[in-house]
């Protein structure tokens, strides 16, 4: 057994003795995980994931995983891979393997960042969006929309749908992925506008639009209010250490270049953002489930919960709150009444106005802001805007 020899291997798997083979694999030495990692994959593809799952073999692949050699996480990664395409992937996540296939995805070469990505596309239509979400997959992921390479762009536009699906287009929105999904459905890329556009209306859905002009007016406003907001504060230059660079002309560019694929301008995150009632309900009970299942931390799952109970008491206030007087306008507002007073209130409120005044301005600036975005997301959307209506005048309560 020393030496990982292949026939000895299948007969462990064959006899259940994988529980001894787990406890060598931290012991023994690169050369042997290697010829170790060989066999088990050539096993998966011959054979299947069945066995390999019955015979509680996942308990060994977290070991292998965070292996340096890339040989080693590329078998790993395609074991993985046939797991959660060919059976029940909940071992996967059990094992705390999402959060290492996630940070997997910052580095490696083609077909290991396919394989992963192949993984998370399994897992993510699985049942275990949460755990991609809680690792902070969405970030990475945001990044490979990006990415030049045709096959991860389709993975990552495939795993992102199905986070969408689930239910996940506040944190999606929050990081950038609806503006970029956005763009590429501008662009107009063949094959690939047409998903694009699909995920943007389930995100849409998932917030709570039901107007996608609406929907995209909204995420449009972040950027336009950020842009506006570092024009107040220098509208000729700004500087880069010791010296100065005009971008005039940098402004009059498209926003989106597919050839300059710009990720610092394009990666912004929506400092302000507004999560529905009902989104907050159900992320509390992602994290308890998290926690009970011991991929949170006690400490982890407080800090979220306190996070998630204030954003709840937060959007339990907003939907209390007139949006007429918010923005300052009276109840016949028009569409460009209701932009133009938006537009001159974020101007003055957004939090990068207030960067240098302050922790506590700008946590006010912060909630102000929350309350513009809210009350322009219900007065720019006609079926919200007929609910707010009837629930201030009184009628049909």
């Amino acid at each position: 057994m020393g030496g990982f020899k292949k026939n000895s291997i299948e007969r462990m798997i064959e006899n259940g003795n994988i529980p001894g083979l787990i406890s060598i694999v931290p012991r023994s030495t690169t050369q042997k995980r290697r010829r170790l990692s060989e066999h088990l994959a050539v096993h998966c593809h011959k054979n299947g994931p069945d066995r390999l799952m019955e015979s509680g073999i996942v308990g060994a692949l977290p070991y292998l995983l965070d292996e340096q050699d890339p040989y080693i996480r590329e078998n790993t990664a395609f074991i993985i891979y046939k797991i959660a395409k060919g059976g029940d992937p909940s071992c996967i996540w059990e094992a705390g393997l999402v959060p290492r296939l996630v940070s997997l995805l910052s580095g490696g070469k083609e077909r290991f960042l396919i394989l992963v990505l192949c993984a998370l596309k399994h897992i993510s239509s699985k049942g275990g969006a949460s755990y991609i979400i809680y690792a902070d997959g969405h970030t990475v992921l945001a990044r490979h929309l990006l990415d030049p390479d045709i096959n991860i762009f389709r993975l990552t536009l495939s795993i992102i749908d199905n986070l969408a699906n689930e239910g996940y287009g506040a944190e999606l929105t929050g990081k950038g992925v609806t503006r970029i999904l956005y763009m590429i459905s501008d662009d107009g890329m063949e094959g690939f506008a047409g998903p694009a556009a699909g995920t943007i209306g389930k995100i849409a859905s998932t917030l709570g639009f039901t107007d996608l002009e609406v929907f995209r007016h909204q995420i449009e406003e972040y950027e336009d209010a950020r842009l506006s907001s570092d024009e107040m504060n220098d509208p000729d230059m700004i500087k880069n250490g010791n010296s100065v660079e005009f971008i005039l002309e940098e402004r009059e560019l498209p926003l989106y270049d597919p050839e300059k694929r710009d990720e610092d301008f394009l990666m912004y995150q929506a400092s302000v953002r507004f999560f529905p009632f009902n989104i907050l309900q159900k992320r509390l009970k992602d994290i308890r489930r998290l926690h009970d299942e011991r991929i949170l931390s006690d400490g982890e799952y407080l800090n979220l919960k306190i996070v998630i109970l204030n954003e709840m008491a937060n959007s339990i206030d907003l939907e209390c709150t007139n949006c007429y007087e918010v923005l300052g306008i009276d109840s016949n507002a028009t569409i460009d009444d209701i932009k133009h007073a938006y537009r001159t209130l974020a101007m003055k409120y957004h939090p990068d106005r207030v960067e240098t005044l302050g922790d506590r301005l700008k946590a006010v600036a912060i909630e102000e802001m929350k309350r513009l975005n809210y009350a322009k997301m219900v007065l720019l959307d006609r079926n919200l805007r007929g609910r707010h209506n009837r629930a201030i005048t009184g009628e049909g309560i």
